[in-house]
């Protein structure tokens, strides 16, 4: 029965919940949207007819306020209900509240998420249905001695996953048997925090997987279809960071035998909507059902660039009771298609999540072959109580070569300051040789790109940059003209001296001299080499250095004492570090500091105990996902600071490590 949606309540945020609204808007569909408190200027709510506040900024008392939400949606009068991903998206116990209220939940039937929710029990109903699946344990019993007796007899290596959700949390890959116990206590609590359910499985871990998703839909006529395969491969902490499609590795054949199982498993729970089943792919071209997520994916658009079809408008269709638009042999697949997810994180530091102000944000689109999909403007916050990605810079070319050129000079030519983000680091994966040939499983970035971090020292430009930016500032907190104050001086020994480091890295000093009888030309000196520097131009974020005759175009922008820099084609950020610290600004040698606001959950190091340098000593939760925070140096913890279950902010004190006697 064909059910007429006339207006929908989008209950999200960000992103998805600007995409979707894209969509509902274009289609006349009235769009309601939610807000907390921390997303009160957020830009998802200007595509919004009418936005309701939601409750207070952690997820818990908002976006996932079930009756608020509901309740909200009443007073809205909405036909629909659409959860975007992430949030209640794979809510059973929402579905259901949805349909009592009167209102169309534009995903699948509850029974289907309940079941494919629950790794262990869909594990098993695809086993049943002849879907591959990897050898492993997904037990009720999870007592520790279950766990180590099912471990030795799958062997090692395996993994250790949340039994609920996914994403990544709580997941743990485990080499030997003494990483079990900690492997386990981690994940468990991981997956309490995220899913509310600490239940875990462990599997068969494959040495060098690629992960293939299908995206499947279904229609309540009993049509299943499914719309290619996306290469999910390049992740970091269990989480894609670029998707593409079609996948290289995957020939016509294989994509009909993945295609085929993956519309199995959709008939074998009666799947309606959108939905993606992924696998993991050995070595040997065998693939194995790893889960299937029931809502839409992050990467979807990917699949729309290479059909030319709107998902998000065939699952309003489904919902309103009409039968799928197309049958699978008139699914195109035209060109390819990558997306680059941009993240506000350290790249440098583990890829550490960040927060703060979006200063800049300039992200130069040239056609209809590349889209930006986001929440955000330049002058949006990244809050740190959400998941940190900033936006997806999707891509198509006719060929895979034409779109890695055309998404490597899109991101090249992104301006993105104020937070840090891995914008250059994206450009590092493309760019890499095995990458561009298609040769690259999960550990990609393990085996070819870890983490590192880049001395200031070693960019002198930046360095030139940020002093310039710094001292502009100076001048104009002084309202003197740029000239004078900044430039010139009679004494031609005049210099200032000024320290900067990398937010998670050595310092760097800096020599500034002001040439005499010269109003725009000053000489720097970087550890034993001078440069010369004049200021061509500055107005605003944006100038142009010419340093050593050459011109440099940068891009800069201040917050406090920490300075955002691009310039000479890569991002930088570093913060001054005073010539002289008052008392109270100093950090005892071994003082560990939360590095972003967030959760204590586990004290790893009792006070009193003996602790060595890079021994993990506490966890600290924030944006979604678990962080280790390792001693700076050997000795006693003499302090805690707080226990477990306190909130705190960005560097404060967290524990206290002496030298021992």
């Amino acid at each position: 029965m064909v059910r007429s949606i006339q207006s929908v309540l989008i209950a999200n945020r960000g992103e998805i919940a600007y995409r979707v609204a894209k969509t509902a808007r274009r289609l006349g569909i009235r769009t309601v949207g939610l807000y907390s408190e921390a997303d009160v200027d957020a830009w998802h709510l200007t595509l919004m007819d009418q936005a309701f506040f939601v409750g207070p900024a952690p997820a818990v008392q908002s976006y996932l306020a079930i009756d608020r939400i509901i309740d909200i949606a009443l007073k809205a009068n909405v036909d629909a209900i659409h959860p975007g991903y992430g949030f209640l998206s794979e809510n059973a116990t929402f579905a259901v509240r949805c349909a009592e209220a009167g209102m169309r939940f534009v995903g699948p039937p509850p029974d289907a998420i309940r079941l494919m929710g629950n790794k262990s029990e869909s594990k098993q109903r695809m086993t049943a249905a002849g879907v591959p699946t990897l050898p492993g344990y997904d037990g009720d019993d999870q007592s520790l001695s279950t766990l180590e007796r099912e471990a030795k007899r799958i062997g090692y290596p395996l993994i250790v996953k949340a039994a609920m959700g996914g994403g990544g949390k709580g997941m743990r890959v485990v080499a030997r048997d003494n990483q079990l116990l900690d492997a386990i206590s981690a994940a468990k609590r991981e997956a309490q925090s995220a899913f509310g359910d600490d239940r875990v499985l462990l599997e068969q871990y494959i040495d060098s997987p690629k992960h293939i998703e299908i995206q499947v839909f279904g229609d309540e006529q009993g049509n299943q279809v499914y719309l290619h395969e996306r290469e999910c491969s390049i992740q970091r902490r269990h989480q894609k960071i670029i998707e593409e499609c079609p996948s290289p590795i995957v020939d016509p054949d294989l994509r009909q035998r993945m295609g085929q199982a993956a519309v199995a498993v959709a008939k074998a729970i009666g799947y309606t909507n959108a939905g993606t089943v992924e696998f993991l792919l050995n070595g040997r071209r065998d693939f194995f059902f790893l889960e299937m997520n029931t809502r839409l994916q992050v990467e979807h658009p990917v699949t729309e660039m290479v059909t030319g079809l709107d998902l998000v408008e065939w699952q309003f269709a489904v919902a309103a009771g009409k039968p799928l638009p197309l049958a699978q042999a008139r699914i195109p697949l035209n060109g390819h298609a990558i997306e680059a997810r941009l993240y506000a994180e350290d790249t440098g530091n583990g890829f550490l999540p960040t927060a703060g102000k979006l200063q800049v944000f300039d992200i130069p689109l040239t056609d209809e072959q590349c889209r930006l999909d986001t929440g955000v403007c330049a002058g949006s916050v990244i809050p740190v109580h959400y998941d940190p990605m900033i936006a997806k810079v999707i891509v198509k070319g006719d060929t895979r070569s034409q779109a890695i050129a055309r998404l490597l000079g899109l991101l090249s030519h992104s301006t993105l300051l104020g937070v840090m983000s891995n914008v250059d680091y994206l450009q590092r994966v493309l760019a890499h040789a095995e990458f561009q040939i298609g040769r690259f499983d999960t550990h990609f970035i393990d085996k070819h790109l870890p983490p590192t971090s880049e001395r200031l020292a070693d960019s002198p430009y930046h360095l030139i940059a940020a002093t310039i930016i710094y001292l502009n500032q100076l001048r104009q907190s002084r309202d003197r003209a740029w000239p004078l104050d900044f430039a010139w001086r009679n004494n031609p020994n005049g210099f200032q001296q000024l320290t900067f480091a990398p937010l998670a890295d050595t310092e760097a000093e800096i020599m500034v001299h002001y040439l005499p009888l010269s109003t725009t030309q000053l000489m720097f000196r970087i550890g034993s080499l001078d440069y010369q520097v004049s200021v061509q131009e500055l107005l605003g974020a944006y100038g142009c250095l010419l340093i050593d005759g050459q011109r440099y175009p940068f891009a800069t922008s201040i917050d406090d004492d920490r300075v955002f820099i691009k310039i000479d084609g890569r991002h930088q950020a570093c913060r001054l570090r005073p010539r002289f610290s008052t008392p109270g600004e100093l950090v005892a040698e071994g003082s560990l500091k939360a590095p972003m606001p967030g959760k204590i959950t586990k004290v790893l190091a009792p006070q009193g105990s003996l602790v060595e340098k890079g021994q993990p000593v506490l966890i600290l939760e924030a944006m979604k996902m678990e962080h280790t925070i390792a001693a700076t140096a050997s000795g006693i913890v003499e302090t805690i600071h707080y226990h477990e279950g306190t909130i705190v902010e960005a560097d404060a004190d967290l524990v206290t490590i002496g030298k021992r006697e």
